[in-house]
């Protein structure tokens, strides 16, 4: 079956989550249908067409509803989808009955692809302590303990069960709490929850064990628009890597919403549930674009505080009574019968025709209704006053200035107040239509931006001039160098130039002591956890390089890199390539890819420089020591100045001032310096330590620590307008 022409079918509730789904792969052209008790209201219906089947997912008469739209694909998520908490004695029987009903359906159908949406809570929960551990994976062991999570791992087993006797291909997607449905769609899910009770109570108790990690719709509906695209089989997790304690959440709902109520904490059950969403991000390209805290303003505001609808004057008066009406144009009548008694003894003003004024204005402003009563008004007022008694008023009807009287009374009041009401007719439907076309605009435009954006992804991926593999060789061929820090220098340059990004960090790893070493950086933005950290301390980053593959994180954490690879030495890491910050619309799978083609070609040389460096350790550093020889050492410095030059890294460099011979004074201070930090000497044996990323700024609190530990050293100079200024230490 074509992607474009799928019929699609969701068993769940007319709610926001619905609406973004069936907008979503309505403009993709499928045909959508949705099983739901009730239909959307008339203010929140999806833009775009869809089936509406009105039954409950456990009716005989879903069965000739299914038949008559054949699905391809059919899509269970359940009343009860996004409501944080279940109720077993509400939920149980029901949901399980509805869903067992739905696979026998989709099987004597032959749907072909049944996808289930579950909960993140089928996992064991975690303290929140433990966040620094890996996040459950797809294949882990399944203990529920809340309620939503004992009824959907019962679903997830029905469903195992009855796909694989009937032959259906099955996904499971494991969701996490999605936010964004907003109070008017009556969901119990977490922002809507936390706004209620905030809204009603006095005082709320949260449990400051418990996170979440908060999905928006968008990103919800993208996953599974994916999964019925790719039509693959299996079991995903769909999760938010941010973690976002429950009473954060509280209080930041609490601060915008400008609530009193007082929130108590209490520790109680651990409720979190950190997922690793690896398998959709690499097999789907699913990428979190929407972070929820960014939306939870506008979410909540819009929930406690809807905007009015926008009507225009017309709808404003004729949305009053009847009873109104007429007692306004009675109001006006008898202001202008007064003004007209009022004046009617003066010589000038008495010629004004007030009750013609009356007319014109009624019709004007109120249209023809009111137009038609005040001209009745008009003409009856216009006889009482022509006429002495009652016995005169069939003459006076009769004269014929009376009938020109009334025609012109008709015209001020009648037609002109039909022409009034024709023309704000018009007025509303173009201002109508003006709306439909400015909100079509908008989506259409909104469209294109996602479009464009693929589009130049999607560009990328081609071979070009910019990333094709002689261009990948010709940038890794400044790598072709034996000399460890000739490659340092150039790795970082590499890497920015290769994956287009502003922030990368190369270390070196010690497998003795388990911390790393930085040896390059293109900024100080890109330094992951300082110049040095313990690799240990961070399982996830730690079993994802060990095993040799690309580690995906979240840029937004302290303690997690956008992307980061190793360098592999006879199974062991010998150096890591962290990126530290990616942009949202290059968080896809075809950088993963590139930045693993990188590492592989750069590898080589990296490895071939580590080997040399091993075999003429000898020849590099003066016996046992750190200390490199004079030439190697004069290399070191030019490099260093090269790079200051480009204004890439800065450095300083002292002079050790002792009679001790270089090697016992090197075992005395190195302890006083930095892993990063080199040493070396010159022809006259004298020690000299280059400080990395030192800059002259930094060089005060340096000499003060130097100083106040007993060590004696001068500072050389440093002139970064002449690359030539430290050759002499060489010499």
């Amino acid at each position: 079956m074509e992607a474009c022409d799928m019929k699609v079918l969701l068993i769940g509730s007319s709610d926001p989550f619905a609406m973004e789904w069936i907008n979503r792969l309505g403009k993709e052209g499928h045909t959508v249908g949705l099983v739901a008790m009730t239909d959307f209201l008339p203010q929140a219906r999806p833009t775009l067409s869809y089936h509406w089947f009105g039954f409950a997912a456990d009716s005989p008469g879903l069965d000739k509803a299914w038949a008559s739209f054949k699905p391809d694909r059919v899509v269970f998520a359940g009343r009860l989808f996004g409501d944080a908490e279940w109720d077993m004695e509400q939920a149980a029987t029901p949901y399980l009955g509805e869903l067992a009903n739905c696979l026998h359906l989709a099987a004597k159908h032959q749907a072909g692809h049944f996808i289930y949406l579950s909960t993140m809570e089928v996992y064991p929960p975690r303290a929140p302590e433990a966040q620094s551990l890996a996040g459950s994976i797809e294949s882990d062991d399944l203990q529920p303990e809340s309620v939503k999570g004992l009824l959907c791992l019962q679903g997830e087993k029905l469903s195992h069960e009855f796909c694989r006797i009937h032959k259906l291909d099955l996904s499971i997607v494991r969701y996490a709490d999605l936010g964004g449905y907003g109070l008017a769609a009556q969901k119990n899910d977490v922002i809507s929850t936390c706004a209620r009770q905030l809204s009603m109570l006095s005082e709320v108790t949260v449990n400051t064990r418990q996170t979440y990690h908060l999905l928006s719709l968008g990103d919800a509906v993208d996953a599974l628009v994916r999964m019925i695209h790719s039509g693959r089989p299996g079991t995903y997790n769909v999760s938010s890597t941010r973690t976002t304690p429950a009473i954060d959440l509280y209080a930041k709902v609490k601060e915008i919403t400008g609530s009193s109520t007082v929130l108590v904490r209490e520790n109680g059950s651990p409720a979190h549930y950190p997922a690793d969403v690896t398998a959709i991000k690499r097999e789907l390209e699913w990428v979190e674009l929407r972070p929820f805290e960014d939306q939870l303003p506008e979410w909540v505001q819009a929930d406690l505080a809807p905007k009015p609808l926008k009507r225009s004057r017309t709808m404003r008066i004729r949305a009053s009574s009847l009873p109104g009406q007429i007692l306004q144009t009675g109001l006006f009548f008898v202001v202008m019968a007064w003004l007209s008694r009022l004046v009617s003894g003066h010589d000038i003003l008495r010629q004004i025709d007030l009750m013609t004024v009356f007319v014109l204005t009624t019709s004007l402003f109120f249209g023809v209704q009111h137009g038609v009563l005040a001209v009745l008004l008009a003409f009856g007022y216009y006889v009482a006053a022509a006429t002495g008694n009652s016995s005169e008023i069939l003459h006076v009807i009769l004269k014929p200035d009376t009938f020109l009287r009334l025609a012109f009374l008709i015209f001020a009041g009648v037609v002109v107040g039909y022409a009034v009401d024709q023309y704000r007719k018009a007025a509303g439907m173009a201002q109508t239509e003006r709306d439909y076309l400015q909100n079509e605009f908008s989506e259409l435009k909104r469209i294109n931006d996602s479009n464009v954006m693929i589009k130049h992804q999607y560009e990328k991926r081609l071979v070009s001039y910019r990333n094709s593999l002689p261009r990948l060789y010709d940038i890794t061929r400044q790598l072709d160098s034996l000399d460890p820090r000739v490659i340092y220098s150039s790795l970082v340059n590499v890497i920015q130039d290769v994956m287009e990004v502003q922030a990368v960090a190369v270390y070196t790893f010690d497998r003795r002591s388990g911390y790393t070493r930085l040896i390059g950086a293109l900024n100080e933005r890109s330094l992951f956890q300082g110049k040095s950290f313990k690799l240990a301390d961070f399982p996830a980053l730690a079993d994802k390089l060990g095993q040799n593959e690309i580690f995906i994180g979240d840029q937004w954490s302290e303690s997690s890199p956008a992307l980061a690879g190793a360098i592999h030495y006879q199974g062991q890491i010998l150096a890591l390539i962290i990126i530290r910050e990616l942009p949202f619309e290059m968080m896809s799978l075809y950088q993963v890819n590139l930045l693993r083609t990188l590492i592989a070609l750069i590898s080589s040389s990296f490895i071939k420089a580590f080997q040399y460096e091993e075999k003429t350790r000898a020849e590099l550093f003066l016996g046992d020591s750190e200390i490199f020889v004079a030439a190697e050492f004069a290399k070191i410095l030019r490099l260093a100045q090269d790079d200051k030059h480009k204004q890439q890294s800065d450095f300083s460099v002292l002079r050790l001032d002792s009679t001790a011979l270089p090697v016992d004074l090197y075992h005395q201070v190195a302890s006083q310096f930095r892993a990063t930090d080199l040493f070396g000497i010159d022809a006259r044996d004298h020690l000299y330590v280059l400080l990395k990323n030192t800059s002259e700024a930094d060089l005060p609190a340096v000499c003060a620590r130097l100083e106040a530990r007993g060590v004696a050293f001068v500072v050389c100079p440093v002139d970064p307008e002449q690359p030539e200024s430290l050759a002499g230490l060489g010499r």
